[in-house]
């Protein structure tokens, strides 16, 4: 199953989690409706009436009342996750990283997330900590990987080493991949409804609680009875708030166990070492605090974290949203438990089993190719995937790009500065003019730092890596700094008047995660090409024009393929970023089986001479970024015997 069908998956996972929820809310209704029914019975049968149960005023207002509040709580619940991967991080009392941390702790954690982002060429996520848990957990939350954003927990930052960091941050991006993330968001706001029937019988019991004294103090019968009556609607509330807590836990039993094993296959997939991964499992089983959280939204996180977030005793077989450890371990490594007794018996040197099982794949993991362009297929089937080769060309990137814009990357007084820089290395005009052009908007100091910045050599390959790494930081810009870089961003592009390749790419991601009103661009989905016509013929050729190598006849190849009956023509087409943006923008509403053709043909447009240049990979990339589809880095072509 490759990357849009895991998509197109999730999308269905989302239909499902709907058909739970609307049956819970049944079961709910029916189980609260048999109970009043059995309580009027005992009290007073005249209340039953003659006619059906169900059309009994009492019947009607217990089944309006519960759709009432299960509404009103889901409503709450999606007003506070609607932000998307930072919301919830926010509800959960998350800390947001500064990247620039000096601490080592979270200097490894930044590092071995940014490599797993260039080595699938998806921009950074946020990072965010739970302070003060203990417990040894992780979650990515999201609803398009333009808002991701990863949390853990500092328990597990301080206490595994950086292999086994490397295997939970990469269990956690395969969520990302499979589209998980944004299941785990909309769960929140679909079950906030059903466990809010609990939560308002809490609320009711404590109001009591507080308004007990001066209640006491009065004698009257018509008080004492209005207490037995609140008393009788919390312990009824809290009840169906149970019941509500089962189906709630049910439907995440159902949607999150089976995807924690894919994640662990996913995780090991990538760099070919299950050790970390097996590691990571076995420390959080013997670790006295687990993976537990104290957090009172360990409810809510659930079905989103890397284990188990609390206990559940009743039917915990039933209602456990995570495999047993034993079994995860087990599933990656078969015979871990004896390996690891000998580890922890003797001295391990690197003949031991121990050092043998590092770096290798086990049971239902399956091995990758490397990443190597052979073919369009090949291309697009390394979407959305990583591979260790990935992993090496990551590290290589890191190690070699200069200190001096990776600490600006990082710094929020500095990433806007390391933008304009790259915009002025990439324009015509020498630096003097765009000095002029930005005279009016920024002060001597900042000109100064951007011309330092502007003079360090960055070569080709470290301009995408570079920008996607300082993602997270330009994201920690105020709305005001963020206004302003794209207003300057906009006018240092335009000053050479002429837009490159690299110029759209870069100012795409500016808009996509620094734009309000282009933060999603899923509303409204297309199904059907001939919604998007005039917009995918023109990625074509602006795809062919950019690679100049493209003949006449195999971009109406690539067209028809699309269009059969299309009869236009292919010269005097102009690259006009405006009009590529807007296009990209209504292409990323078309269903994710869909995308997958378009991606294929832009991917043999690229590879049509037997070469990549770097504008087509750029253009590709900034393809891939607005169809949320990641493209990894291409480090060499191969055969082309498949295209």
């Amino acid at each position: 199953m490759d990357f849009f069908e895991r998509q197109h998956l999730a999308q269905k996972q989302t239909k499902k989690l709907v058909f739970y929820f609307v049956l819970a809310v049944l079961l709910i209704i029916a189980t609260l409706n048999v109970v009043g029914y059995f309580i009027l019975k005992a009290s007073d049968p005249s209340l039953l009436g003659n006619g059906p149960w169900l059309l009994n005023p009492f019947s009607l207002g217990i089944s309006a009342g519960v759709i009432l509040v299960i509404i009103i709580g889901s409503l709450s619940r999606h007003w506070q996750v609607r932000g998307g991967g930072k919301a919830v991080a926010q509800m959960v009392g998350a800390r947001q990283l500064d990247m620039s941390s000096k601490d080592p702790l979270e200097r490894r954690l930044i590092n071995v997330v940014e490599e797993m982002s260039i080595a699938s060429g998806m921009p950074v996520p946020g990072i965010y900590i739970l302070d003060n848990e203990l417990g040894m957990n992780a979650f990515v939350a999201g609803l398009v990987t333009s808002d991701t954003v990863l949390v853990v927990t500092e328990g597990l930052l301080k206490t595994l080493d950086r292999q086994e960091l490397q295997g939970v941050v990469a269990h956690e991006f395969s969520h990302i991949f499979h589209a998980d993330m944004r299941i785990n968001v909309r769960l929140i706001s679909i079950l906030g409804g059903i466990l809010a029937i609990g939560q308002l019988g809490y609320y009711v019991l404590r109001s009591m609680r507080f308004a007990g004294g001066r209640r006491r103090s009065s004698r009257s019968g018509g008080s004492g009875q209005a207490m037995i009556f609140i008393l009788a609607l919390a312990i009824a509330l809290i009840t169906v708030g149970y019941i509500g807590l089962f189906f709630g836990r049910l439907i995440k039993a159902a949607i999150s166990r089976q995807r924690e094993y894919l994640a662990d296959a996913a995780a090991v997939q990538y760099s070919r070492d299950a050790m970390g991964i097996a590691n990571a499992l076995y420390k959080i089983k013997t670790n006295g605090k687990g993976s537990l959280l104290d957090s009172s939204h360990a409810e809510d996180m659930s079905h989103m974290c890397f284990g188990k977030s609390l206990e559940v005793s009743a039917f915990s077989g039933m209602l456990a949203t995570h495999p047993p450890i034993d079994d995860r371990i087990q599933a990656l490594i078969p015979g871990y438990r004896s390996i690891r007794r000998q580890k922890d018996e003797e001295v391990v040197d690197d003949l031991s089993p121990i050092a043998q099982f590092a770096g290798t794949t086990h049971s239902a993991v399956t091995q990758t190719e490397p990443t190597v362009l052979n073919s369009a297929s090949g291309l697009v089937a390394s979407i959305g995937t990583v591979n260790p080769e990935s992993f090496q060309h990551a590290e290589k990137i890191l190690s070699e790009l200069p200190e001096t814009c990776l600490d600006a990357a990082h710094s929020v007084a500095e990433v806007s500065h390391l933008v304009l820089a790259l915009i002025a290395q990439s324009n015509k005009i020498p630096w003097s003019e765009q000095r002029t052009t930005l005279n009016k908007r920024l002060s001597e100091t900042e000109l100064q730092a951007i011309e330092q910045l502007s003079v360090v050599n960055i070569s080709e390959a470290q301009r995408l890596p570079l920008v996607e790494i300082a993602i997270p930081t330009l994201k920690q810009l105020s709305p005001e700094q963020a206004k302003t870089l794209l207003a300057n961003a906009s006018v240092l592009i335009v000053a050479d008047k002429s837009i490159n390749v690299f110029e759209f790419f870069l100012y795409a991601l500016l808009r996509k995660h620094l734009a309000e009103q282009d933060a999603d661009f899923q509303s409204g989905k297309l199904k059907k090409y001939s919604q998007v016509s005039e917009e995918l013929i023109y990625l074509i050729q602006v795809l062919a024009l950019v690679g100049d190598t493209a003949e006449h006849a195999v971009i109406v190849q690539h067209i028809h393929s699309f269009y059969p009956s299309w009869q236009g023509h292919t010269m005097g087409i102009k690259f006009e970023a405006k009009r590529l943006h807007e296009s990209l923008s209504k292409l990323n509403r078309l269903t994710p089986m869909l995308k997958k053709p378009i991606m294929q043909a832009l991917a043999e447009l690229v590879i049509a001479d037997g070469q990549i240049k770097t504008t087509e990979l750029e253009l590709l990339r900034a393809t891939g970024i607005y169809l949320d589809c990641p493209v990894p880095p291409v480090m060499q072509l191969n055969d082309l015997s498949d295209h």
